[in-house]
């Protein structure tokens, strides 16, 4: 899978899948690092369809 590939579906499985096993904390952060890696590899271009994934993603402070 490339890393453009990644939409609000696939972002929705991988918060399903870390439920299973961290707390609501742990998954925020591994969902916020995660959206940082993609902007800063995939650049301004991707930086809306990037938000619109993550847009459930928040930190809880």
């Amino acid at each position: 899978m490339a890393a453009s590939e990644i939409d609000g579906k696939y972002i929705a499985g991988f918060q399903t899948h870390l439920s299973d096993r961290l707390s609501p904390g742990s998954i925020s952060q591994y969902l916020r690092s995660l959206r940082s890696l993609l902007n800063s590899y995939l650049g301004p271009y991707y930086r809306k369809p990037i938000n619109e994934a993550f847009a459930g993603v928040a930190s809880k402070n």
